[in-house]
């Protein structure tokens, strides 16, 4: 069976287009988020425009690209480009991967879900010291939650 890690490593080994309509992996066909909703998504919540999302890509995905995609007007991506957009938007290139699988969220509490999944994932790359500050601050707002929670 083709896991989405597989299917990752597949896509960064051969160079081949990927069809966004007909992605070689699709699962069961749900009304799941679409590419071009996703990225625009991802851009507005990280307050990025076209040409961030190409620098952050380190160039291998143009702003010209970028506003196809989020307007629905590019259909085959190189594997490249799809690993590229990942790196821009700053999100997993597994969960872009699932996006385009068909596999995205379909719900506002899974795309929270996968959000906090991709904060996760760029905390994993910290540096110590940021860490155990980022640890701080969660615990604070930790605390503060549990002040306004009734007594059990």
């Amino acid at each position: 069976m083709v896991t989405q890690v597989n299917a990752l490593e597949i896509l960064r080994h051969n160079p081949f287009k990927l069809s966004v309509a007909k992605a070689a992996f699709m699962g069961e066909q749900m009304k799941r988020e679409k590419l071009s909703d996703f990225v625009r998504r991802a851009m507005n919540e990280r307050s990025l425009t076209f040409r961030q999302v190409a620098a952050r890509s380190g160039g291998v995905v143009s702003h010209g690209t970028i506003n196809k995609i989020v307007n629905g007007h590019q259909e085959d991506l190189e594997a490249t480009t799809l690993i590229g957009l990942a790196k821009g938007l700053g999100v997993p290139s597994e969960q872009l991967l699932a996006v385009i699988e068909g596999k995205g969220p379909k719900t506002q509490e899974e795309a929270e879900d996968q959000e906090i999944a991709a904060l996760f994932h760029r905390y994993k790359r910290l540096k110590p010291e940021d860490k155990r500050e980022l640890r701080s601050l969660i615990q604070a707002i930790d605390d503060a939650i549990e002040r306004r929670l009734p007594d059990n």
